[in-house]
């Protein structure tokens, strides 16, 4: 149903993009996941000054990273329930996403720019789209 409780033909390049969204954010999701757990065979193949960094990480930097990353996986998976929290989901993404890259260009052990300005403006790009998407009624 969509707005005003009429039935709303969600088009086919909104099940792309929501599709398209979750297998972005599934790879920072299973980058968050071994790299927590330390799997040797995925962190061989990171520099081990990056190691390093990423054993030292202060644990609220680690819950900010968590945030911005399950914020995203759950920004998908809302997007194809057609939930309308998926824009609140993108937006906590968003907010922990540049919080936790902050911190770590404040502590000098940022990654560049480059990586950090790719995924805010991944996470933002989803975030617009569902706010598109539920202004249409397509999201409920």
């Amino acid at each position: 149903m969509g707005i005003g409780g009429k039935a709303v033909k969600v088009p086919r390049g909104f099940w792309l993009a929501a599709g398209v969204s979750l297998f972005w954010n599934s790879y920072g999701g299973y980058d968050y996941v071994m790299s927590e757990t330390r799997n040797a065979a995925y962190l061989a193949q990171v520099p081990p000054a990056a190691v390093a960094q990423l054993v030292a990480l202060p644990w609220w930097n680690v819950a900010l990273w968590a945030l911005g990353v399950w914020g995203s996986v759950a920004g998908s998976l809302l997007l194809l329930a057609r939930r309308r929290s998926a824009v609140a989901a993108f937006a906590v993404s968003f907010v922990a996403a540049l919080a936790s890259f902050a911190a770590e260009f404040a502590r000098g052990s940022g990654q560049g720019v480059a990586m950090p300005a790719v995924v805010l403006v991944a996470i933002a790009a989803q975030g617009w789209g569902a706010r598109v998407s539920a202004s249409k009624g397509w999201l409920v």
